[in-house]
Parts: C-alpha cells; structure tokens; sequence
C-alpha cells in the first residue's frame, strides 16, 4: 500500500494493490483495515456495503475487470475499485462526485 497521496484533496487517500492470491472482497477489506488501523475483524461485515460475490465475479474474470470501475462507501470511507487497485478515502474527499 502506498502512502497518503494529497495532491487531489485535502483528505487522505490511499491505494492497495490486490495482491496476486488475494480475492477482491479480500483486498478491500485489507485495504480499509490498512487505512482505518482495525482488524479486519473489527470492521463491518463487508455485504453490508457491497456483495462479496459479485465484486470477485466482476474483478476475477478476464475483460470485465479491465472495463469495471465500482465505487462504495464502506465502514465511513469511499472505496474504489479498480483493474489496478483500491483506493480508499474519505467520503469528504470525493468533491461533488456521487456517493
């Protein structure tokens, strides 16, 4: 994971790199744990935001991922997911986007 990158906004953000054996469901949930300081463990249950099933379909079959961008808000934080990564940030952080 790399550092705060405060170029964009003033709010922090940082980006993940799923890694190779890791399932996409896995990899923001590492991630937001990454930023928040929680274990895993301690987050809310990622289907609350998001269906785990479904962001490992979109992001594990060869053509969709590469074409699929999906941002959500998960545990208080604006999670996106892209083919290179996640980024997590605050909800603030996204300047009149849609949340």
């Amino acid at each position: 994971m790399s550092g705060p990158d405060n170029r964009d906004h003033a709010e922090a953000v940082a980006v993940y790199e799923q890694g190779p054996a890791e399932a996409p469901a896995e990899a923001v949930v590492a991630a937001v744990a990454d930023v928040t300081g929680k274990s895993p463990i301690d987050l809310d249950p990622l289907y609350d935001a998001v269906d785990p099933d479904t962001l490992n379909t979109l992001f594990s079959t060869p053509g969709w991922a590469s074409s699929v961008t999906l941002t959500f808000e998960y545990c208080e934080h604006l999670v996106t997911m892209t083919d290179d990564g996640v980024r997590v940030s605050s909800p603030d952080s996204a300047v009149g986007g849609p949340r």
